[in-house]
């Protein structure tokens, strides 16, 4: 039978500190940004200056212009970049590197570990309805498609930070609580594609849920599945 964990859950963290926790997200961002925009490492200063752009517009920019508000000479850019698809490559990874920090950081409140698994999984929801979100998942949404094609791996790539977060937490589920998941790997892949969908919908305004009701029928649905019984496989205990 599969393991029903109801029980260990109680209010999260985000809904029971919301402006603490929003308060240390926005420190740690604005820490992040100054370092980037005055720091000596020319890449991460055009990494930064895409991700302002982007957001800014419509992530039509020409190299020209990231350059100029990165602050480095046009030459600068391609000793580091090749050309502004692999630049393009590097802001979708940090945007998705950095959302994984700040979960980290609001998690690392949690004590309980099912309680953080429920919260990796849906404050990427929760989070999409902050400013400038809904512009900036447009730009994954379209930068994405269109680099998938020349770039299928490195695309791919993108994502691992947070299914690596993902698989690590239901192993530490596993340890604290005994509850062995059905195939930890692919399960945190499948969590992973299902968050990053519904994280768009719910951030564009292109579906009618509610964030809270899309942040819970997600939880529980992939609690229902990530301790189901395998055919063949390990009872959860």
């Amino acid at each position: 039978m599969a393991v029903d964990v109801s029980s260990e859950l109680g209010a999260t963290a985000w809904e029971g500190k919301r402006w603490e926790l929003r308060s240390a997200l926005r420190a740690a961002r604005r820490a992040r940004e100054a370092s980037r925009r005055t720091g000596h490492d020319p890449a991460e200063r055009l990494i930064h200056a895409g991700q302002l752009l982007a957001v800014e517009g419509d992530g039509n920019f020409t190299v020209k212009q990231l350059a100029d508000r990165a602050g480095v000479a046009l030459q600068t850019f391609y000793r580091h970049f090749g050309s502004k698809d692999e630049l393009l490559l590097a802001v979708l990874e940090e945007n998705v590197a950095d959302g994984v920090r700040d979960m980290e950081l609001i998690t690392n409140l949690v004590a309980d570990p099912v309680e953080r698994l429920r919260e990796l999984i849906q404050l990427p929801i929760r989070m999409s309805v902050e400013p400038d979100a809904s512009r900036r998942l447009l730009f994954h949404a379209r930068e994405r498609q269109r680099l998938a094609v020349l770039y299928p791996s490195d695309v791919e790539a993108v994502f691992v930070p947070y299914r690596q977060l993902i698989e690590r937490q239901i192993a530490e589920v596993e340890r604290a609580k005994g509850y062995v998941a059905a195939d930890p790997v692919h399960d945190a892949d499948v969590v992973m594609r299902m968050v990053a969908v519904y994280t768009h919908v719910v951030g564009t305004r292109s579906v009618s849920w509610s964030i809270d009701e899309c942040a819970a029928v997600l939880w529980e649905f992939c609690r229902a599945a990530l301790w189901r019984e395998p055919d063949g496989g390990r009872p959860p205990r």
